[in-house]
């Protein structure tokens, strides 16, 4: 039977200045800073860690120390980089056995603080390896699925986004592979193809062969490269299955553009997709402006895509609603 998961707890990324990816994300999308929140990295490493919320994603930040072990050896030898992505899980131990079925081991076993009606309480977590199939790690925690929170996720009020992205859309990987990464995710936890009109949309461009697959609430954009000279294609080559980029809608571009310069951030890659051919012409905004993958992974580990609403029934072709994301009430 698969195994039911939470929606997204956390993203954890491995970075060389945890203090800068906050406060770039701060100055540029006014992503707030989560002082409270807990991590399991504590007990497993010598590293700063910063969380701030985007969106409705919470990510964490880890800058391991030099005698940080693993982490450290991570970000020399490969740079920075997603890390993993965390959820919960009713049982834990069923979840190693499930993994160990699959010749997936544990890459380490720590706590984490959760928040509880009647204060915090520490619950085991199992990061598993699974860099290599499915191009992140990932991080199960044992808990409620439908009510347990880590330590400090309070401060995001009710259905508030942080700071002036859009609910996450997707999470984009590099793989050699579609059938492995998709077939794992299927057997032990349900998760099927979604968004395929979008999918075949995208990959009829003509560089990258893609699959939409979802993951509790998180839709993977998995994508093998055709042709060598993409940054997809240099990053399979240099460090295997990974994540390349996260994407979010913007609700102004030239605005986070021009503020995006103001920091020395350039654009990896800026292109104008037909998104009629997808929609319908009539439901595509008029002056939609250009979609952009943002060259942030030597400062936050993964590149950022952005876009704006790209059409009026935006719901009709993505796994997540959010037509309505604009009026959701926000975090400054």
């Amino acid at each position: 039977m698969p195994v039911q998961l939470s929606v997204l707890s956390h993203i954890s990324a491995i970075v060389g200045d945890a203090g800068d990816a906050v406060r770039l994300l701060g100055e540029v999308f006014a992503a707030s800073g989560l002082v409270r929140a807990s991590s399991s990295f504590h007990l497993t490493s010598s590293a700063r860690i910063l969380h701030v919320g985007l969106g409705d994603v919470t990510l964490q930040f880890v800058q391991p120390e030099p005698a940080g072990g693993r982490l450290h050896r991570l970000l020399r030898e490969q740079g920075p980089q997603v890390h993993s992505l965390a959820f919960f899980v009713d049982d834990l131990e069923s979840m190693v056995i499930e993994f160990a079925q699959e010749g997936i081991a544990i890459l380490e076993r720590s706590r984490i603080a959760l928040q509880t009606a009647t204060g915090s309480v520490e619950a085991p977590v199992c990061v598993f390896a699974t860099m290599d199939r499915l191009g992140f790690n990932l991080e199960l925690i044992e808990g409620a699925i439908g009510s347990s929170k880590v330590a400090g996720d309070d401060e995001q009020p009710g259905a508030a986004l942080f700071g002036n992205l859009s609910p996450l859309l997707h999470v984009e990987l590099a793989v050699d592979d579609l059938d492995d990464p998709c077939g794992l995710l299927r057997r032990v936890f349900g998760s099927g193809k979604v968004e395929s009109r979008f999918a075949e949309f995208l990959g009829s461009l003509g560089s990258l062969d893609i699959v939409h697959v979802n993951l509790g609430d998180v839709v993977l954009q998995y994508c093998r490269p055709k042709t060598e000279d993409s940054s997809w294609a240099q990053l399979l080559a240099r460090r295997g299955r990974a994540i390349h980029n996260i994407t979010w809608l913007v609700r102004d571009m030239p605005e986070t553009v021009a503020v995006l310069t103001r920091q020395g951030v350039q654009d990896l890659r800026s292109f104008s997709l037909d998104f009629g051919k997808l929609v319908g012409s009539e439901n595509v905004p008029e002056n939609l402006a250009p979609q952009r993958i943002v060259d942030l992974m030597p400062r936050l580990g993964f590149h950022m895509e952005l876009t704006e609403a790209f059409a009026s029934n935006i719901d009709d072709f993505i796994f997540n609603p959010f037509a309505n994301w604009k009026a959701r009430p926000q975090l400054s």
